[in-house]
């Protein structure tokens, strides 16, 4: 038989990583992403809870309000059923622990205790059901007294859970007989991810409690490193930029509108200070070529006068040239195209860096 891990009271330890918070590094991270409670209302959780006037179920109650305020906020789905006879009582939703709480109050406290059988078997077939329809790991945390008087035996009905889903059966023993004990310690040796605690263990000391819920649905992980910065890489190479200057006919004048089109080279020359660039000055097709010339080429300048005043780049890393109306944007003579083959382009020499 497979290890079964029994959480007793003296999991003190165990309470104190709890109560200390996490160590340096780790994050608390959940084992399943949907929880099934299912507690068993057969009138065998009618016996009376270690001499105390209240009854399994009742106490059972009582310890299932406590479980579902220890854990943590993780981002689970819950869900609540009872068995004999089956029913949901809350179907999976995001666990908010004021639906949660409510869903355990309105579980019964009290059930017939004659003529209201123990179909253990059939209780976890039934639940098979709900988790065949969820994706992720799942955990079902059972609430019996390990009865079974009618139906399939429990113990291949578990197996089926085990071999078909991704699930761990885990089982908080109200068993009030070695023989109900011992269908319950098997139940929980079926799987290594299964933990069996008893009641009276969790309901007497909240430590104990607390390291149940820590052994069923969390775990401390590393956290995860922080990602490698990126590399960085210097390359030699020219880079063109096109710059939205427009002018007006025979006008070398940047228009204020199209100065933040020359910050952008501005900017990148600052960042680059061994960078150069040569400044590039069009014109249209109007008027003769060597007035195109000459227009183009004061264009240019103008940029590089710009760049001088406002950037404070030195002269010695600027050239300005005029094409004229040579190699336009576009080959048209409206007046669109003109407007924008008035234009200047830029293309700057140097050390960039680029990230990879």
């Amino acid at each position: 038989m497979r290890n079964i891990r029994f959480v007793t009271v003296v999991l003190l330890l165990t309470a104190m990583v709890w109560a200390t918070g996490a160590a340096a590094g780790e994050i608390m991270v959940r084992k399943a992403d949907n929880v099934f409670f299912c507690v068993d209302t057969s009138g065998s959780m009618m016996s009376e809870y270690h001499g105390d006037g209240m009854s399994d179920l009742a106490a059972a109650k009582v310890l299932l309000d406590r479980m579902v305020r220890a854990m943590p906020d993780l981002g689970y789905k819950s869900a609540l059923y009872r068995f004999a006879p089956f029913k949901e009582l809350r179907g999976l939703e995001p666990q908010e622990l004021g639906n949660i709480t409510q869903a355990v109050a309105d579980l019964p406290s009290t059930v017939p205790m004659f003529g209201n059988r123990t179909p253990l078997g059939q209780g976890l077939y039934d639940l098979a059901w709900p988790i065949a329809e969820v994706p992720g790991p799942t955990a079902v945390i059972l609430f019996t007294d390990g009865g079974q008087n009618e139906g399939e035996h429990p113990l291949p009905v578990a197996e089926q859970l085990f071999a078909n889903y991704d699930v761990c059966l885990h089982v908080v023993s109200f068993a009030n007989s070695e023989r109900e004990q011992t269908t319950i310690n098997e139940l929980a040796g079926l799987s290594d991810c299964s933990v069996m605690a008893r009641a009276s263990d969790l309901l007497a000391d909240q430590a104990a409690l607390d390291a149940f819920v820590r052994d069923t649905l969390w775990t401390m992980k590393p956290e995860p490193a922080p990602p490698a910065p990126p590399v960085s890489k210097r390359e030699f190479h020219t880079v063109r930029m096109d710059l939205y200057l427009e002018f007006d006919t025979n006008s070398a004048e940047i228009r204020q509108e199209f100065h933040d089109e020359v910050a952008k080279l501005g900017e990148l020359l600052q960042r680059y200070p061994e960078s150069t660039a040569m400044i590039v000055g069009y014109t249209d097709d109007v008027g003769s070529y060597t007035s195109n010339i000459r227009l183009s080429t004061r264009r240019a300048q103008a940029v590089k006068k710009h760049l001088m005043q406002q950037f404070n780049v030195a002269p010695g890393r600027l050239e300005a040239v005029g094409y004229g109306e040579n190699f336009p944007a576009q080959e048209s003579t409206t007046a669109e195209a003109r407007q924008r083959n008035r234009r200047v382009t830029v293309f700057v020499t140097g050390w960039f860096v680029e990230v990879k």
